[in-house]
């Protein structure tokens, strides 16, 4: 049974470190992700920022044509500039709306895995607990060497006694071959103690039957006894072998434990980082728009 159990927790270790190895593949498909998606906002920076740039300049020399007194051909064409930059405005507006959306979905995102990776770390380690909890079974299974010794001390009384039943039967086959040399004399020596003689050899062969049976018992016992021995020792042995496994598995998942940690905070604090950036850089945007209205 605790064999069984063994093995079950096994598979159950070699599952969660399936899990692990998952998460770690997904948590750096995502990290590659977040960079791509960085990148494209970046550039998309870029061009808004070029946009504002030139709409600040357009909005220069709207004002210098104002200034100067420009004709009605001037004033059409203030017209026509002045309507292109309210539709770039209208336009720019919409793309920072976009972006707000797009780190607001990206803030979502963090959180999610964030969640996802710290209920991975706490399945985690409530199973490397369980596993420690069952290498305590194991190593209190393995001390029960007490229960081999008194095994051992009974086998040897066992083998013992028969050695004691054997005198016992040596001596009984002495009086009996004693009692046959008695009744095989004549009979006129003998014919008071013929019937006492025939008792006591009936006696002699009920007591050697007992024996008998006796020893047979004890052999079988000291079988049993030595079967049980053995099957104690290849049990030590084979709990001492999963022993090193079990602690060799939870070393490993102590070591993909970390390693998640790690990684699942390096990742979280860079999409911070860039949280932080996007924002600032879409307020900065936001007092450009403002300048150029």
């Amino acid at each position: 049974q605790l064999q069984q159990q063994l093995q079950q927790e096994q598979q159950k270790a070699l599952a969660l470190t399936e899990d692990h190895e998952v998460l770690r593949r997904k948590n750096a498909e995502q990290q590659r992700q977040y960079f791509e998606s960085k990148k494209q906002i970046h550039q998309q920076l870029a061009d808004y920022a070029e946009q504002c740039a030139e709409l600040t300049a357009e909005r220069d020399q709207i004002l210098a044509s104002l200034k100067t007194g420009s004709t009605n051909a001037a004033d059409t064409a203030l017209s026509q500039k002045i309507d292109n930059l309210q539709q770039q405005n209208q336009q720019l507006q919409q793309q920072i709306a976009s972006l707000q959306q797009h780190n607001s979905t990206l803030l979502h995102t963090q959180q999610a895995e964030q969640s996802a990776a710290t209920a991975a770390l706490q399945a985690a380690q409530q199973q490397i607990q369980q596993l420690q909890a069952q290498l305590e079974t194991v190593e209190a299974v393995a001390q029960d060497s007490v229960t081999r010794e008194a095994l051992e001390a009974e086998r040897d009384e066992a083998i013992a006694a028969a050695a004691r039943q054997a005198d016992q039967v040596a001596e009984l086959q002495h009086e009996l071959q004693q009692l046959k040399a008695m009744l095989s004399a004549p009979a006129n020596e003998n014919t008071d103690n013929v019937e006492q003689l025939r008792a006591s050899i009936a006696l002699l062969k009920h007591q050697s039957a007992l024996t008998a049976n006796h020893q047979a018992e004890q052999r079988e016992t000291i079988k049993q006894l030595r079967d049980e021995l053995q099957q104690q020792r290849d049990q030590a042995i084979q709990i001492q072998a999963e022993r090193y496994q079990w602690s060799k598995q939870k070393l490993q998942l102590e070591e993909q434990v970390n390693f998640v940690k790690s990684n699942s905070a390096a990742t979280i604090e860079r999409l911070t980082r860039y949280r932080e950036q996007a924002q600032e850089r879409i307020e900065q945007l936001e007092r450009k728009l403002q300048e150029c209205c």
